[in-house]
């Protein structure tokens, strides 16, 4: 996070570029009007795809997403909560969950383990096994990762103290949100508030 660090997710092996090219024709073909199209779309007819997009002039508001950035561990308890009652174990690096159960109170959509651009792939593979993998006999806590967390709302000091440890430099979550959690002093903590996607139903 410490200078605008950009981060991705490492990803060794790469779609062939045609491919890739469909991919993101379809997405954005679903994820957004396509400017001076009467409906906004365009015509797929010979993309492959079956189902019949929504016209998007009926569906104009954008669903709201939060990107929370976050570098530490995650939280002992919150991780019984998933199933893995022993922190020193390997541990899940990415935490998914349904639209039902944000519905329902649960207060994040997902927190995936974050690397940064400039890593190798060997970098990468021990970053990841620090955050995510066994602990080594002797080690009594995980180094700090970069966690992204995405959320409807602004994550507060209770969800983040829920599910994160407390920071490891002596800091509080509370001190990081002070300056409403846009790139926090020691490069702790970044919000990013974004118009994800067109909002949409998924019908039954």
């Amino acid at each position: 996070l410490e200078g605008g660090e950009r981060l991705r997710r490492c990803r060794p092996a790469r779609p062939p570029l045609r491919e890739l090219a469909r991919w993101e024709a379809h997405v954005t073909a679903a994820s957004r009007p396509v400017p001076g199209t009467p409906s906004g779309l365009m015509d797929l007819s010979d993309s492959g795809l079956n189902a019949k997009v929504t016209d998007f002039t009926k569906r104009r508001s954008l669903h709201v997403t939060y990107a929370t950035f976050v570098r530490g561990t995650l939280h002992a308890d919150f991780l019984a909560t998933l199933g893995f009652p022993d922190p020193r174990s390997k541990i899940p690096a990415i935490v998914m969950t349904t639209r039902g159960a944000v519905q329902g109170g649960v207060d994040f959509s997902s927190i995936g383990l974050q690397f940064g651009t400039d890593m190798t792939e060997s970098e990468c593979e021990e970053y990841k096994k620090g955050a995510v993998g066994p602990l080594p006999a002797g080690a009594s806590t995980r180094p700090d990762a970069v966690w992204k967390v995405f959320s409807n709302a602004p994550l507060s000091e209770a969800t983040l103290s829920r599910l994160f440890s407390p920071p490891s430099d002596g800091t509080t979550w509370k001190q990081h949100l002070a300056g409403g959690g846009r790139d926090s002093a020691g490069g702790r903590l970044l919000e990013v508030k974004w118009d994800a996607y067109p909002e949409y139903d998924a019908g039954g």
